[in-house]
């Protein structure tokens, strides 16, 4: 998705002021309107319907550990493709001062990104589970079921790109 945002020209990176507020005012109003709307779309009752169906009642902690999950799983999955292309393996010595390029680094950056995103998440999950009453919870459900997609989608990019690009045999 962040590589189609790039390729029709709606990226942030080195724009002036200006560039970037005629590109991040429209960006935010396509997420603030999608994030208004999500919970009365049909997808968002299914998915929620599934989770609490097949896995759990409740929607909120299982995204949370499918969110640990997804950080894991990608930090194998750097810590692999780093292995597997740079000369001398993964440097366990000091794994922070190795700068990774191209795919890769974009792999290291979604892991971070996660991880960020996923801090705020406790946050909101906390508040919301003392504070919401009964008829907010299928509401914060649905938010929740909307946050594990957009975090399978973003990362689950990057991965593809470490898979297709940098893996050389």
């Amino acid at each position: 998705m962040s590589s189609f945002f790039r390729s029709i020209g709606l990226s942030l990176d080195g724009g002036d002021f200006k560039a970037m507020n005629l590109k991040f005012v429209p960006l935010m109003f396509v997420v603030i309107s999608t994030v208004r709307m999500w919970p009365s779309t049909a997808l968002s009752k299914v998915l929620v319907d599934v989770v609490r169906s097949n896995v759990t009642e409740h929607v909120v902690h299982f995204a949370l550990f499918y969110l640990f999950v997804i950080w894991y799983l990608l930090n194998w999955g750097y810590m692999i493709s780093v292995t597997l292309t740079k000369p001398g393996g993964y440097p366990n010595s000091a794994p922070r001062a190795y700068t990774a390029e191209g795919a890769i680094y974009r792999v290291k950056c979604s892991i971070e990104n996660t991880f960020e995103s996923m801090v705020c998440f406790i946050i909101a999950v906390i508040i919301c589970d003392k504070v919401a009453d009964d008829n907010a919870q299928e509401l914060i459900a649905s938010w929740a079921v909307l946050v594990m997609l957009t975090r399978t989608i973003y990362p689950g990019e990057s991965a593809c790109l470490v898979g297709a690009s940098s893996y050389s045999g």
